[in-house]
């Protein structure tokens, strides 16, 4: 034995056992901290934790056997000459490991170029170095090189699928949802086939285009017993068009039809198969006029005109009361007939009742005129009629 300073040198020995090496306990840093030193070649067949807590510390070492374990230790500096184990996680502590050799297995790890290779050499139904266009979207199906789709891409935050394909069923279409799906958006369709299944949570509509709920349409159209009630105030406005209801085709009513109103008829008016139509110029209705007292110049009867390019003859019944302070002054019902000839008019009077000052005229155009005597006591005249026309 040698020593060297603090450190004592033993050449060609052997230990059978264990060999413990500990600290000086009063000057581990002069008379030695318990440390084996070897300037050559340390044959160790298993190197292990002594402290499990702290490890084991390697520093500056090669190891060059075949297998080499090496539980929970620290490497600073060293060489692997082949192949080596880790029991546990490898923490390279933010450092790089360099020299890496492109992996050839699957569990290899790769290096930087590998990865980089491998990005840059990915095929869109091609091989080696593809750029793709900006929104492409890569598909792949696990054997074949990936590839896209010109219909199907990703734009300005917005996926586009192009394919102007129609849906024929649920799952032939170009686009398939297995699931539900949620929108929280407007959503626009050329067409919507609901599969004879129900549309939930429609609230009522608001614009004519909008879709109707059930609670909408009953409260507009809905059934008491065997009666159809329909709550619209809606009035027509035509024969096609408005009100609260509308057909295009007929209608058949067994029983009696009340109308509230008027009642439009657009062309022929059967009553009893007889045809009670009345013509265009006709004034079916009584109509109420009231006269002015003392009209000295002919005045219009407002509504008794009988157009002169359309009406060729015409019979009026007039019934004209006159009121005084006293009552009735006098009543007369007249029977006026016209006859029109180069727009020039012939007119017939006859009555019955009282006689009375009270004349009738008709202007060229075909309007009904009248003239009034002045009676002191008067209030007021009244003058009801109807007219029946042969048209030109």
């Amino acid at each position: 034995m040698t020593t060297l300073g603090f450190l004592s040198s033993f050449e060609n020995f052997d230990v059978k056992g264990n060999l413990s090496v500990f600290p000086d306990d009063f000057d581990p840093a002069n008379k030695g901290d318990g440390s084996i030193e070897a300037s050559g070649t340390l044959y160790i067949n298993t190197i292990n934790n002594y402290t499990p807590s702290n490890g084991i510390l390697l520093e500056n070492s090669f190891f060059s056997n075949t297998n080499s374990t090496l539980p929970n230790t620290l490497i600073t500096n060293s060489t692997f000459s082949n192949k080596s184990f880790f029991i546990n996680s490898l923490d390279i502590n933010s450092k790089i490991i360099t020299n890496m050799t492109s992996p050839t297995n699957p569990l290899d790890s790769a290096n930087k170029f590998y990865v980089d290779s491998s990005l840059k050499n990915v095929t869109s139904g091609g091989t080696g170095n593809t750029s793709f266009s900006t929104g492409t979207i890569l598909i792949g199906n696990g054997t074949s090189p990936l590839s896209s789709f010109s219909s199907f891409y990703f734009l300005n935050n917005t996926l586009f699928l192009t394919n102007p394909s129609n849906a024929t069923n649920l799952t032939t279409s170009t686009f398939v949802i297995s699931g539900g799906i949620s929108v929280n958006g407007y959503s626009f369709f050329n067409g919507l086939d609901n599969n004879k299944n129900v549309i939930t949570n429609v609230t009522s509509p608001t614009n004519s285009l909008d879709v109707a709920n059930k609670f909408y349409v009953d409260n507009k159209a809905f059934t008491s017993g065997n009666t159809l009630i329909l709550n619209s105030t809606l009035d027509s406005i035509s024969y096609s068009s408005g009100g609260t209801f509308t057909s295009l085709g007929g209608g058949s009513f067994s029983k009696t039809l009340f109308v509230g109103n008027n009642l439009n008829v657009g062309s022929n008016l059967f009553v009893n198969n007889a045809n009670l139509t009345p013509n265009h110029n006709d004034l079916f209705s009584e109509t109420l006029f009231n006269p002015s007292n003392n009209q000295i110049t002919p005045a219009n009867i407002t509504g008794l005109f009988f157009n002169s390019s359309t009406t060729r003859s015409f019979t009026a019944w007039i019934t004209l009361t006159i009121y005084t302070t006293t009552g009735i002054f006098s009543s007369t019902y007249f029977e006026l007939k016209g006859i029109q000839k180069n727009s020039i008019w012939t007119l017939n009077r006859s009555y019955i009742g009282d006689f009375t000052l009270f004349n009738f005229s008709i202007s060229n155009t075909g309007q009904l005129l009248y003239t009034s005597p002045n009676i002191l006591t008067w209030t007021s005249t009244t003058l009801k009629f109807r007219a029946l026309t042969s048209l030109i």
